[in-house]
């Protein structure tokens, strides 16, 4: 699990500039309160090592500077349809 932006940059240096990341959400929801939302969807990511397909969970935080993510979980494995 990372935390904080420095942990993440860390983390996709090593997977080097040419990472190409796509995502097509399937599904998105809203809390009642409107301050938490999250996103579900397939993902593809191609890089030097080769290319990943599966699926993810972002979990969205309304702020007063817009929508941030609170989490963010991949699965590696099948693309969902």
């Amino acid at each position: 699990m990372l935390k904080g932006a420095p942990a993440l940059r860390e983390a996709m240096a090593e997977l080097g500039t040419g990472l190409k990341l796509r995502w097509a959400p399937l599904l998105a929801r809203v809390s009642d309160d409107g301050t938490l939302g999250y996103t579900i969807g397939s993902y593809t990511a191609e890089s030097a090592r080769g290319v990943s397909k599966g699926k993810y969970l972002t979990v969205w935080r309304r702020t007063p500077d817009g929508w941030r993510v609170v989490a963010d979980i991949g699965n590696p494995g099948e693309a969902v349809p």
